[in-house]
């Protein structure tokens, strides 16, 4: 709602702008309109009078240099107004170009923490079975002698995990009951259900996120679109005061046949006046141009250090492939060492354990249940740790949280939905009426432009040759800034696709290095999930033995 809020907002001002510049523009023409009258009639008065002498006419060569000296720096200007533009987007790219740098560079870091991790809780495992191997004969002998108090034991351990067992059942029958949509073509057995459940939670979280991204996405698309109207907004006032400008101009010009040999020195005097003030911009903005030249020199130093570093981190991501390899093949010997102290201390069973045999196995049975719930769920744990936050280590709370989470991430789901389609239909409406508008407020900018233009052609009296020539020179420089303003909006659109096909091509490199970091991060889960099960696989075997 404060987003709503704040788009509306702006929206508003955007119209209340729109409002004004309209009413400028309405009270400049009317302005025009009576000066061009007045200098009509003082034209008018002047026709009648005698012809003056071609000694008293003025010249407008020395205006017509000044004037073409004017248009050449403002040219230069432009020039380098485009150049600083270029430049200034290319810095901005090499800033984020270091900002990837530096996540490239943690996650390696982290890499290297989760191996040597790894390694470590490799050594304690192979620590943990040379003493427990040796301590499994002592214990046999032991369970031997103590065979009456081993089955009440285990009498008691699967009267418990009975208890246990039945518990999850009930909970996962209760919300299969409570919400049957959530469990639509899930066969009725426990562990369909709990695998179905865990999916869910999942799905739902990664659900929540795209919406919230798409949610994000959509914001910024629109701030894109109110960027883009406002720099229409911007060109058009921009439009009006070139076109006042003009106007003015030619408002001088028309009155330069009427004026004496005085303003015409006064003309030429401020004439000057722009001409020295131009060439103060073009030497700040040459300055400015030399300025961002050497650091964009110094950027590409910086790009060819960049490519060495990326170099650099290959050569690391290589080393931690071979050290990946390296884990698996001892993991493969570990396993080897297992099946082999397995044979061993099965051999070493005495016959007196095959009365409890039966009970044994039953205990085995429903312990594996239990322990792949509690493996199911440490996995969603290890994987989601944000879903738990504030939540206890013990299962049950565990899988109580689980499915509060699974009840309230559906809600969550369509909240979100609903809010992105409401505030999408508000956000495309309100920009395409302020789109609408602009178009009409520039058509209609254009038709007054065009109608001006026509009516002054139209209504000035013929006069003597001077005249004529002076409104041919109109017509053509105004024909000529058209040409220059068509050709400057076609060189931005090209520099426009050019700057999207270099932001392109720099995504598809991120995701490439995204793609290569997950499959490492999943690479390294596997690994720390086979070993859970390692060890969980051989305690299970002390245990029964």
């Amino acid at each position: 709602t404060t987003t709503t809020n704040m788009y509306e907002e702006q929206l508003q001002s955007l119209i209340q702008e729109r409002d004004a510049l309209v009413q400028q523009h309405v009270l400049e023409l009317i302005e025009n309109q009576h000066e061009i009258e007045k200098l009509q009639e003082k034209l008018a008065q002047f026709q009648q009078s005698p012809i003056p002498s071609h000694a008293d006419i003025p010249s407008n060569e020395d205006v017509q240099s000044l004037q073409k000296i004017i248009e050449q720096q403002s040219e230069e200007l432009k020039d380098l107004t485009e150049k600083y533009l270029v430049i200034s987007s290319q810095l901005e790219l090499q800033d984020e170009i270091n900002r990837q740098k530096k996540d490239t560079e943690e996650k390696l870091q982290t890499y290297e923490n989760q191996i040597q991790h790894l390694i470590h809780q490799h050594e304690n495992l192979v620590e943990e079975l040379k003493t427990k191997t040796s301590s499994t004969i002592s214990t046999i002998d032991n369970q031997c002698q103590t065979d009456d108090q081993q089955h009440d034991k285990l009498t008691q351990i699967n009267i418990k995990l009975k208890r246990v067992l039945q518990t999850f059942k009930d909970k996962i029958h209760r919300i299969v009951t409570e919400r049957p949509e959530l469990f639509i073509n899930i066969s009725e057995d426990t562990s369909d259900r709990l695998d179905h459940l865990i999916s869910t939670v999942q799905h739902q979280a990664t659900q929540i996120n795209l919406l919230q991204t798409d949610h994000t996405s959509t914001l910024a698309m629109h701030d894109e679109q109110l960027q883009t109207l406002i720099q229409e907004r911007n060109a058009l006032v921009e439009q009006q005061r070139l076109q006042s400008i003009d106007k003015q101009q030619e408002s001088t010009e028309l009155k330069q046949p009427l004026s004496t040999q005085h303003d015409e020195d006064e003309s030429n005097q401020s004439l000057k006046e722009i001409i020295k003030q131009q060439s103060e911009q073009l030497k700040d903005l040459n300055e400015k141009y030399i300025s961002l030249s050497s650091k964009f020199d110094s950027n590409i130093n910086l790009e060819l250090e960049f490519q060495r570093e990326k170099e650099k981190m290959e050569e690391r991501l290589i080393n931690y492939e071979n050290q990946i390899e390296n884990l698996i093949y001892e993991r493969t010997n570990l396993l080897e060492e297992i099946e082999k102290n397995k044979s061993s201390s099965i051999q070493t069973i005495d016959n007196e354990k095959q009365t409890d045999d039966k009970l044994l196995k039953v205990n085995s049975k429903l312990k594996r249940v239990l322990q792949t719930f509690k493996d199911k769920i440490h996995r969603i744990v290890t994987e989601k740790p944000d879903l738990f936050t504030n939540v206890g280590e013990e299962t049950t709370e565990r899988f109580d949280h689980i499915i509060a989470t699974v009840e309230y991430q559906a809600v969550q789901i369509d909240l979100l939905e609903t809010e992105r389609e409401q505030l999408e239909k508000q956000l495309r409406n309100k920009i395409q009426e302020l789109q609408n508008s602009f178009d009409a407020y520039r058509n209609q900018m254009q038709n007054e432009s065009s109608i001006k233009s026509q009516q002054l052609v139209s209504t000035t009296p013929p006069t003597d040759d001077i005249s004529r020539s002076n409104i041919e020179n109109y017509e053509k420089q105004i024909h000529q800034l058209q040409q220059k303003l068509s050709q400057n909006d076609d060189e931005r659109t090209l520099l426009r696709e050019r700057l999207n096909e270099v932001e392109l091509e720099f995504r598809k490199t991120l995701d490439d290095r995204a793609t290569t970091t997950n499959m490492y991060e999943e690479q390294l889960q596997s690994l720390i999930q086979e070993r859970d099960a390692l060890v969980q696989q051989h305690v299970l075997e002390l245990i029964e033995k």
